[in-house]
């Protein structure tokens, strides 16, 4: 019956044009999907132009995802490159392929880099030490959290920063932000405060909650998003550290009872395109592309990641599932040994740059932004 329950209404979810995943999915061999149904234009992209632009040629090209290309975050770049589409005239199309048909999310960079896709959607957190300052979101317990505060504070970052962006200098950025805040959700017993996590075995993203989760207690364990349900099914881990849109589409909630409500930090994910294949482009459709990037289309991207994990909180209450409140206290607790790690965190950065500086600003940042969206 909760499987049914799960289907019709994971069903509405996507139907309701939310954006969804925001983990990376499973890198299962399937065949490769059809490109994805066309959709309205994205919030926080600009309108289309009232006349379609000359005709300046022709472009097709191709977005490589490891999402399936029918998955809430990728019918969201469905409803932008339909967007650029009618823009152009119909002369600049963007078809998306997903489930890793042409490059799994470890290899995207590279494949793009090399001109084997012409875009890639990228996660980060699968490039250990090529996305350091980028990846400040992603230390724990450190006030990022809300995914739309976080990235205004991510294109501050890179604004002003010339480090953050030769950090993506191999690319066309087209767009970076913040899934919503990550969270314990755990099948055998509820995690209220530090002690309840001892001994329990954590699916856990790479990056910094890693070495958290082990100072916690917990034992983190990697694997890819699709693993998680039959991990779960079969006890081999007792929860995982996720936002709850994701869990929602990977059918998680179905063997996840507890749900903890405390956003720990954010993953990052770009939308890149290699340099060639932008360059090939004339000026006036890179003008009408951009003007449908950056950031603005970035943070339109976090907002609507940000209402998918309202609807997915949703549905886990109409199953049943349980979400723990954290008291003030406990939360203290857990930013302890959070903190330790974020002290270290300027010592194994590799860029040019005051490290500790960059974080004090960071946090700066994301405090502003957090009051201004919190009101």
């Amino acid at each position: 019956m909760k499987r049914k329950l799960l289907l019709v209404l994971s069903v509405i979810l996507v139907l309701s044009l939310c954006v969804g995943c925001g983990q990376p999915a499973a890198e299962t061999a399937e065949p490769a999907p059809e490109p994805a149904a066309p959709a309205q234009e994205p919030a926080g992209e600009p309108e289309p132009a009232a006349e379609p632009a000359p005709d300046l040629g022709s472009f097709s090209f191709t977005l490589s995802s490891h999402d399936p290309a029918t998955s809430e975050i990728m019918l969201y770049k469905q409803r932008w490159a339909d967007a650029i589409k009618e823009a152009t005239g119909g002369n600049v199309e963007i078809t998306i392929y997903g489930t890793g048909t042409i490059a799994a999310a470890g290899d995207v960079v590279d494949v793009v880099k090399a001109g084997g896709a012409d875009l890639g959607w990228v996660m980060t957190g699968f490039f250990p030490g090529q996305y350091q300052l980028t990846e400040v979101l992603g230390l724990p317990m450190q006030g990022f959290g809300d995914n739309r505060a976080s990235t205004e504070t991510l294109w501050d970052l890179y604004e002003e920063y010339p480090a953050v962006s030769d950090e993506w200098s191999d690319f066309k950025l087209l767009m970076v932000y913040a899934n919503p805040g990550n969270t314990f959700g755990t099948s055998t017993r509820p995690v209220a405060k530090v002690s309840d996590l001892a001994g329990l075995n954590m699916r856990c993203p790479a990056g910094p909650i890693t070495s958290v989760m082990s100072a916690w207690g917990g034992n983190p364990i990697g694997m890819p998003p699709g693993d998680i349900y039959q991990s779960l099914e079969r006890n081999n881990i007792d929860g995982w550290v996720w936002e709850t849109a994701g869990a929602v589409s990977f059918s998680v909630p179905e063997v996840t009872n507890y749900y903890t409500k405390m956003e720990m930090y954010n993953m990052v994910f770009a939308l890149v395109m290699n340099k060639q294949a932008w360059d090939s482009l004339p000026a006036e459709y890179q003008e009408i592309i951009d003007g449908m990037s950056g950031r603005e289309a970035s943070v339109g991207a976090a907002q609507a990641f940000y209402d998918a994990v309202i609807r997915a909180n949703g549905i886990i209450t109409d199953m049943g599932g349980e979400f723990i409140d954290v008291t003030p206290e406990d939360q203290a607790e857990f930013k302890i040994e959070a903190d330790k790690f974020a002290a270290t965190w300027a010592d194994g950065v590799t860029a040019d740059l005051d490290a500790q500086a960059y974080l004090a600003k960071a946090n700066e940042q994301v405090a502003k932004y957090n009051a201004q969206y919190a009101g």
